[in-house]
């Protein structure tokens, strides 16, 4: 809670610094011109007229929708007046408004009785009339002014002057209907110094008077500032300024440069170096997908290795289990194994199977005391199957087989 309410004094006492900053904000009176050609009767109509003109003026230079710039006009025929305001680009809705207050009080002071008159501000001009000049490219009156200090004459520093306001022109003249043209650029004059240029048009030009507009303000350029560090010609409908130091508000001004044309990304080919040293993008993909090939090769490996150890281990182990069993049999009987008195050949010439070794028929008669019923355990796939004795503690069993030949035993 303590944090909240920290953050609302926060918030409130920034709101209170920027309005009173906004107030202290000085408005700059520059020059003013009262039209003596035409004059009106003081409590006149006109006057009347004139009257409710800037108060229209001054109400709606608070309005947000109309990017500092109005015009109206009021009363009809000989006695209708026609009026405008245009506030710098740069400038927030409250210095504007206070710069238009400013000029409609101070406007019929300096010009009483005259039916056109015209104010200039550096933040803002006011000027009526009772000649209609909305909506088209007016000249006149024109506003010379410029820098009382001279530059050393150099052709880069015109010719940069000259490109630079006719970019800012043609970046304001291409705003989008309604909307405010105006632009400013800072460029570099030396390594130390900057030039600042500002441009701008009153919003109901079309963009082709505003282009020929500030052209026209960009030809007056020889007559008002030859030479100088700053000047500005100022003309109803648009008006140019340049200086070398900074005199328009610069956060308010970034914003409004529109943003950079979006360019289509382009895949590039690595370069033949990248793929021959092996440190372009190509070259890691090759050594990532070679690395994953090789790692499936070795698991592959691994596991295969793996199964034919143990089936290895698994077939030793049953060999050694039924060696075993033979020399168990044969030690009951005490005699020797087949391979003492036969070769692998000596029955009909067969071979026998080193699996299956062949046992003389006397050791096995006499195992089994002559296949006596009393040590038959049971019959089993390939025939009985006898159980013979030794005075040891184990026992043996043996499964007499199905033979063809009475030769190798008894039929089952």
């Amino acid at each position: 809670m303590l944090a909240l309410k920290f953050s609302i004094f926060l918030l409130s006492f920034a709101a209170l610094m920027t309005i009173n900053i906004t107030e202290a904000q000085e408005i700059n009176y520059r020059y003013h011109l009262c039209q003596n050609t035409t004059t009106f009767v003081r409590n006149s109509t006109y006057q009347a007229n004139l009257k409710i003109l800037l108060s229209s003026l001054a109400f709606n230079a608070t309005r947000n929708d109309i990017n500092g710039f109005y015009n109206a006009s009021a009363g009809q025929d000989i006695d209708e007046v026609y009026g405008l305001f245009l506030c710098r680009g740069d400038v927030s809705v409250q210095v504007c408004l206070k710069c238009v207050k400013l000029a409609t009080n101070n406007i019929v002071e300096l010009c009483p009785i005259e039916k056109g008159a015209t104010i200039w501000y550096d933040e803002c001009f006011l000027l009526y009339s009772n000649s209609y000049n909305f909506s088209s490219l007016n000249q006149w009156p024109v506003l010379y002014m410029w820098n009382p200090y001279d530059i050393t004459v150099d052709v880069q520093f015109n010719q940069l002057l000259v490109k630079t306001i006719s970019d800012a022109a043609n970046v304001a003249a291409n705003a989008p209907s309604g909307e405010k043209k105006f632009e400013a650029k800072r460029v570099n004059y030396t390594w130390l110094e900057y030039l600042y240029v500002l441009v701008q048009c009153t919003p109901d030009l079309s963009k082709d008077d505003c282009n020929r507009c500030l052209n026209l303000t960009l030809s007056k350029l020889p007559i008002c500032c030859n030479n100088k560090k700053g000047g500005r010609v100022i003309f109803p409908s648009c008006n140019f300024r340049f200086e070398n130091f900074s005199f328009y508000n610069v956060p308010a001004v970034v914003p409004m440069s529109p943003p950079p044309l979006s360019t289509p990304d382009v895949l590039l080919p690595p370069s033949p170096g990248s793929i021959a040293d092996g440190k372009g993008d190509g070259s890691k993909s090759m050594w990532i997908k070679v690395g994953a090939g090789l790692s499936a090769v070795i698991v592959v490996l691994f596991f295969s290795a793996c199964t034919y150890i143990m089936r290895t281990r698994t077939n030793l182990r049953t060999e050694e289990i039924g060696n075993i069993q033979e020399d168990q049999l044969l030690h009951l009987a005490g005699r020797a194994t087949v391979g003492d008195d036969y070769s692998d050949k000596d029955i009909q010439g067969e071979v026998t199977s080193q699996d299956l070794p062949l046992i003389r028929l006397d050791v096995i008669n006499e195992a089994t005391k002559q296949f006596s019923d009393e040590n038959k355990l049971g019959q089993g796939g390939f025939g009985p199957v006898y159980r013979v004795r030794n005075t040891g503690s184990w026992n043996v069993q043996y499964e007499q087989q199905k033979c063809q030949s009475s030769k190798y035993g008894p039929r089952s």
